[in-house]
């Protein structure tokens, strides 16, 4: 029977993290994956006969420097495309605007779409740059306390900024800051309903802004991060499997021994670390029995409403931005979201079980900076849709044609010749999404980015959510503090934590 340090169960980003510090450590460490790719929800995959695509995270934004300097990321070839222009934003009566990554240059064009609409962006840029400095200490830490959130707020000499955006919406800031409402449909975004209380929160955590260097697409897909990330977790010692499904956490005499792969082969360590997110790890890996039934409910009672629905394309030709723009590389990330009401209605319609009747879509063109993610001449193109129900009452099987034909359709209207050039597609429903890369309801953050579910209460009140009820059990996925995204700060926090509480225990 082999026998480690520590099993981290998932070699998504933050399972290799975490890896990679634990064996950089000293430990003994093996990471389990299920599938026959590294990645887990950051990963590159041939899912048409020579067209590659990142199949859940599509553009790098939060990668912790700390991390890539640790894993000497650049040094093993991993590069990043930054956007520019950033994103295209198009509507139905073929009027468009593109978001620049200068502000300038921004400025300009908001100003030919929409005069007047730059003092408000102006405004609004201020806003956002303050409310992430809110969170700015806290990435790469334990999560902070509302106390030190006031504080922090003090600090930078708003008091009331963290209260402002417990309670206020996403929607009524955006009316505040632009009276067009195709300007409004282009800066609207929230995790649930935008009118929600709270809903500022998420966008403020996500506001944040880190060395432009790991800011765009990574030359080769999310795979090449996490493909890195590999190699240093294997150098510092850590060893991958691949194909080895988990089918059981071992536990004895309350604490944490080991796991149970799907053919039966146990294998013992000290420490096992989950990267599945909370409701997989204490649901289904732990034995019914184990935990505590009052625990087990607070776990069911995480919320976990958000869906997403991706579909990949492989086009014969380019992505067509042409009757927007000359500039090609604006297919890289195109949105259409005409204005705040398509975002509410697609909210809305998914609460009630049902597809939205207009998808809510960001697009892009990995082939735009990657020519070798697709064959000559042809592109690789991929669309999130925004919100679909994590569980019809029908059910996905059938749903899922039904939506990825209302995209085509869609995208078509806005990209003329993307159907006639369609020569591929693939499409992951929630359901699909659960299935392959084990988020349950297929939510790529593990549960949803609400008030309640951040900081301390991530996953529940009081916790960073790397301890568990079990000993010798943590958790370092997106499930934990700080959350989703391609950040590696889950990894990066859980295996400081672990470190600590283990060294802790030993001298004890």
């Amino acid at each position: 029977m082999d026998t480690f340090d520590a099993v981290v169960v998932g070699a998504g980003h933050n399972g290799l993290t975490t890896a990679f510090y634990l064996a950089s450590a000293g430990k003994s460490v093996l990471v389990l994956e299920a599938r026959e790719v590294v990645g887990g929800a950051a990963g590159t995959e041939e899912l048409v006969p020579g067209y590659h695509f990142s199949t859940c995270a599509h553009v790098l934004r939060y990668l912790q420097p700390r991390v890539a300097t640790d894993m000497d990321l650049a040094g093993r070839g991993l590069k990043v495309d930054q956007l520019d222009p950033y994103r295209l934003n198009v509507y139905p009566d073929g009027s468009s605007w593109i978001h620049w990554a200068d502000d300038d240059r921004t400025i300009a064009e908001l100003e030919r779409f929409s005069p007047g609409a730059s003092r408000g962006l102006a405004r609004w840029q201020r806003f956002w740059k303050r409310a992430a400095r809110l969170y700015e200490p806290f990435w790469l830490s334990d999560p902070p306390t509302e106390e030190m959130l006031h504080d922090r707020a003090a600090q930078l000499g708003d008091p009331e900024l963290y209260q402002r955006l417990c309670r206020g919406n996403m929607a009524t800031l955006v009316r505040e800051h632009f009276d067009d409402e195709r300007v409004q449909g282009a800066f609207i975004g929230a995790p649930t309903d935008p009118r929600e209380p709270g809903s500022l929160l998420e966008a403020a955590w996500a506001a944040m802004e880190f060395d432009p260097k790991w800011v765009g697409l990574p030359r080769g897909g999310m795979g090449a991060l996490t493909w890195a990330m590999a190699e240093a977790a294997t150098e510092a010692g850590a060893e991958i499997r691949l194909e080895s499904r988990v089918r059981r956490i071992l536990v004895d005499h309350g604490r944490a021994v080991g796991v149970e792969l799907g053919e039966g082969a146990m294998i013992r360590a000290a420490i096992v670390v989950s990267n599945l997110g909370p409701k997989a790890t204490y649901l289904r890996l732990v034995e019914p029995g184990v935990l505590d039934p009052e625990f087990t409910n607070r776990v069911e009672g995480l919320s976990s409403t958000i869906g997403w629905f991706k579909a990949f394309f492989a086009l014969s030709g380019p992505l067509n931005v042409s009757p927007y723009t000359d500039e090609t590389r604006a297919a890289a990330y195109v949105r259409m979201c005409p204005s705040i009401d398509t975002m509410v209605e697609a909210w809305e319609d998914a609460q009630q079980g049902l597809p939205g009747r207009e998808q809510v879509i960001q697009m892009g063109s990995f082939t735009v900076y990657d020519s070798e993610s697709a064959p000559p001449g042809g592109s690789a193109v991929a669309v999130l849709a925004r919100y679909v129900p994590p569980n019809p009452p029908q059910g996905w099987e059938g749903l899922r044609d039904t939506v990825t034909n209302q995209i085509i359709e869609q995208v078509d209207a806005y990209l003329p010749g993307f159907r006639r050039d369609l020569v591929g597609q693939v499409a992951f429903s929630p359901a699909d999404m659960e299935d392959r890369y084990g988020m349950v309801d297929g939510n790529i953050d593990h549960i949803d980015h609400l008030p309640g579910q951040f900081f301390t209460g991530r996953p529940f009140t009081g916790e960073g959510g790397w301890d568990t009820p079990i000993p010798g059990l943590y958790c370092c996925g997106a499930g934990t503090h700080p959350g989703g995204e391609v950040s590696g700060a889950p990894g990066y926090n859980a295996a400081r934590h672990i470190l600590v509480v283990e060294e802790t225990r030993k001298r004890s």
